[in-house]
């Protein structure tokens, strides 16, 4: 299965009028910027059985968000904008909602807590406006405040790396860890927090509020049509990915540009028995060389094509201390480190 997306002009929409925001930012009670961390939100609320006629959602986030009316995905955003001129979408929801029931509205928000290069960091936050047409004026139905629900999202690994410098960073996510149903209606979410007000529309760093500029993407189911291969990938004993950058210039998580640092990244490694063991190195950008146990790797002892490098290295028993050199000018790319070993390595730890 395949999800395929175009840009294409978006599903008619109610008559965009001057909106008159009653929507409180809102996020949880964590930090406020923090790194690749996934946050789910619900809101429950009844529909009357002569329903509401035409009704509509407005909905931003800081970073990303996915919507969900009743269970169904409705759309993802927002658009790349500045944070004072923050995007934020429209859809028309009337014929997701169930009238004379209770219904759901749900969302789940990546914030990045760094800068790329389609993103200024801003703080976390997400904004929802669920409004009804009567007579010719849209009235407000629901909004974003403390009464929402709000829980991290588990299954999602904030420790993944960047997959590039100008680029946010890679989901990896295990479901076991989260419900597939969080989102729908039936949802029990009783063991969730309440949602922290962040401020009114206007609040920094969101000092103005734009639509949408651009079509909204659609996605498409494509199913395969045959299987040309199957292959099984043993993966690596231990890995690592740092945000160096951000480590050696903390400030620099403000910003995208090429920052220029001297430094060092210490981690001991756990041996159960002595034996070999493979050091990966997959962004030679910023790495100068390790040493293993006091002693410097020769240049000749790395093998594998730039910018990969990897190193056979004997390890004894108990504790093997690693000393990398990290100098260089780097745009945001992690130092990934891995090391390979089939036995006996007990721990890992940078």
């Amino acid at each position: 299965m395949v999800h395929i997306e175009a840009a294409t002009q978006p599903l008619e929409r109610v008559k965009q009028e001057f909106v008159e925001w009653q929507a409180q930012w809102i996020w949880n009670d964590g930090e406020a910027s923090p790194r690749n961390e996934w946050h789910c939100f619900r809101k429950s609320f009844e529909v009357p059985a002569d329903g509401w006629g035409a009704a509509r959602i407005l909905i931003t986030a800081d970073s990303r968000y996915a919507l969900y009316v009743n269970g169904t995905k409705v759309g993802r955003g927002p658009v790349r904008s500045w944070p004072f001129e923050q995007s934020y979408d429209t859809y028309e929801i009337a014929d997701l909602l169930r009238k004379g029931h209770r219904n759901t509205v749900a969302v789940l928000v990546q914030h990045f807590g760094v800068s790329n290069f389609y993103y200024l960091r801003g703080r976390g936050g997400l904004l929802v406006q669920i409004e009804s047409e009567s007579d010719g004026r849209f009235i407000d139905e629901q909004i974003t405040d403390e009464s929402w629900k709000t829980s991290l999202h588990l299954g999602y690994d904030r420790r993944s790396g960047r997959m590039a410098c100008q680029q946010g960073f890679a989901e990896r996510m295990d479901a076991r860890d989260w419900s597939a149903d969080w989102h729908k209606p039936d949802f029990d979410d009783s063991t969730w927090s309440q949602a922290s007000l962040v401020g009114s529309v206007g609040s920094e760093p969101w000092s103005t509020l734009v639509p949408r500029d651009i079509p909204l993407l659609t996605e498409e189911l494509i199913w395969p049509v045959r299987v040309e291969a199957l292959k099984k990938v043993k993966p690596v004993a231990w890995t690592a990915s740092l945000d160096i950058r951000n480590q050696m210039v903390p400030e620099s998580v403000n910003h995208a540009n090429p920052i220029g640092f001297v430094g060092y990244v210490a981690t001991v490694i756990r041996m159960e028995r002595a034996g070999k063991a493979m050091l990966g190195f997959l962004q030679a950008g910023c790495f100068r060389g390790c040493s293993v146990n006091g002693e410097w790797l020769d240049a000749d002892q790395y093998t594998g094509v730039l910018p990969e490098r990897y190193a056979e290295v004997d390890l004894k028993l108990g504790d093997n201390f690693i000393l990398i050199e990290t100098t260089g000018v780097e745009h945001g790319r992690a130092l990934q480190m891995g090391v390979n070993c089939d036995h006996h390595l007990k721990s890992f730890r940078l």
